[in-house]
């Protein structure tokens, strides 16, 4: 029998009772073709309003790997990951980023209770976002269908929610999207990307910060992977 937990029955329990009761590189720098968001039935949840970022960072991936780009070192994806999100600032970002990201991939668990430690989310929100991080593995050994139906039946619960605030909403279905598309890209569209923990904690370091940084990182982080890039 396959085993799942995403999140502690007695918080999921809280959260929905209470949601009952009220409310330089072998290329040039021109951009490649522009990053078209795929309709990907198979891993989008309409419900969950942040569904977009997990699939523009999957897309991201995609055209990375239908372009030429042949990074060398972390600076190298600085500037692809700029090109890819069309976004000036997303260079300087990573790079003042790049010893935090660094741990995320080195360090992941450490890492995602620190940032989880200093946020300002509530002890429930930081509870339901350390579980996802800490079932990512669980999720990547299981058959994609029923990590999908254990993703979206936690997001639709958090949704619904009454005591936890938009912004901690945000930071959990955010990271959901990520952890879902993630999932489905790397066993079903393209298997060259790796499952890591490490690119997911990326996620959540820049969920905390932007939502622009909730792909930037993990996009980063992803290549680096990829490319066997160490920094």
């Amino acid at each position: 029998m396959k085993k799942f937990i995403l999140i502690p029955f007695g918080i999921l329990y809280i959260i929905f009772f209470c949601s009952c009761s009220g409310d330089t590189m072998g290329t040039n720098d021109n951009p490649p073709p522009s990053i078209t968001l795929k309709t990907v039935t198979a891993a989008g949840n309409p419900a969950n309003p942040y569904d977009g970022i997990g699939q523009n960072f999957t897309a991201m991936l995609s055209a990375y790997k239908d372009s030429d780009y042949d990074p060398s070192a972390f600076e190298d994806i600085a500037m692809i990951v700029r090109i890819l999100t069309k976004q000036t600032e997303t260079e300087s970002e990573l790079l003042q980023a790049e010893q935090l990201l660094s741990l995320c991939i080195s360090h992941p668990y450490d890492t995602s209770a620190s940032l989880l430690g200093q946020s300002e989310l509530s002890p429930q929100a930081r509870d339901i976002t350390g579980d996802l991080v800490g079932n990512f593995e669980t999720l990547g050994n299981q058959s994609f269908d029923v990590s999908y139906g254990a993703l979206v039946n936690m997001e639709d619960t958090v949704t619904a929610s009454a005591i936890l605030s938009l912004q901690e909403k945000r930071v959990i279905l955010t990271l959901a999207s990520v952890i879902r598309y993630s999932l489905y890209h790397s066993c079903c569209e393209d298997t060259d990307w790796e499952k890591s923990v490490g690119n997911i904690v990326a996620a959540l370091a820049g969920i905390l910060e932007d939502d622009s940084l909730a792909t930037a990182y993990p996009v980063a982080t992803s290549i680096a992977g990829l490319e066997k890039i160490e920094f």
